[in-house]
């Protein structure tokens, strides 16, 4: 299905489904990340982060990156 989206309208944010893992060189220790990712509709530039968490601040500084990342 096709939809129209004006350019600056929305950016679209959501964390993915299943979760990536980080691991440390040194210790080999596995960690869980959560992957945020942002989409402007008009354009579909595409900003990705993994954060810890999916906590209001990791949440919100991840918003914040993107907007950073996109000039807005």
């Amino acid at each position: 299905m096709h939809i129209e989206h004006i350019a600056g309208d929305k950016m679209y944010i959501d964390y993915a489904g299943e979760k990536l893992h980080l691991v440390n060189k040194e210790t080999g220790e596995i960690s869980d990340v959560e992957v945020f990712i942002s989409i402007l509709g008009a354009s579909q530039l595409t900003y990705i982060e993994a954060t810890l968490s999916q906590c209001k601040e990791d949440f919100i500084n991840c918003c914040e990156h993107a907007l950073a990342y996109y000039e807005g």
